[in-house]
């Protein structure tokens, strides 16, 4: 199977939160989008935006915004608990991801496992890297980074620049799908024969 950015909706069954759903969003759940932003804690906006936030739910429509390739929520029930984007870039080779995880289920697998799905359907649409900044002391990050094979491209003191191959982390995205019961082919777009 192929992961489609836009029409995405695959049900998993997490082994303490049991049923989950992963799904694709657009400009009909600004509402959904705006009560999650508003219930991560303040630690988490920072790590998020990289800067303090008064009021996110004001964040909700850039993020629904037209540059954004892929906005894919984990929900369990009807409550948003994780939410994933990725941005285009000029460049359609390039893509930015940004994930947020509420803090109550922060550590349970769900920021790795919507990274997976999002370098899954980021390739399949023909991005070859992710580009991530993130606060140089997020460990997280750091580790999830380091499923794609990121490495650290520049180093600002405070922030960093991950660039993550997603070539190269083709075959643990899709064992990491694939420990989630998500059998796909995380594979690019078919290349136009040379003429």
């Amino acid at each position: 199977m192929k992961l489609e950015c836009g029409r995405l909706d695959l049900a998993v069954m997490h082994p303490r939160l049991g049923a989950l759903r992963l799904r694709s969003l657009g400009p009909g759940d600004e509402g959904r989008v705006a009560a999650f932003l508003k219930r991560l804690s303040e630690e988490s906006l920072f790590s998020r935006f990289m800067r303090s936030v008064r009021d996110p739910r004001r964040l909700a429509p850039r993020i629904l915004g037209d540059d954004v390739l892929a906005i894919i929520a984990v929900e369990k029930g009807v409550e948003v608990i994780a939410l994933g984007e990725v941005h285009r870039a000029s460049d359609p080779r390039l893509a930015e991801p940004a994930l947020a995880v509420l803090d109550e289920y922060q550590g349970m697998g769900l920021g790795k496992l919507l990274l997976a799905v999002m370098a899954c359907c980021a390739a399949s649409a023909g991005v070859r890297v992710f580009r991530a900044y993130a606060l140089s002391g997020n460990a997280a990050v750091a580790r999830l980074a380091a499923m794609l094979e990121g490495r650290i491209a520049a180093d600002y003191g405070d922030v960093v620049l991950y660039e993550m191959d997603l070539a190269a982390s083709k075959r643990r995205v899709e064992g990491v799908l694939a420990g989630w019961g998500l059998r796909v082919d995380c594979s690019g777009p078919p290349s136009s024969p040379a003429s």
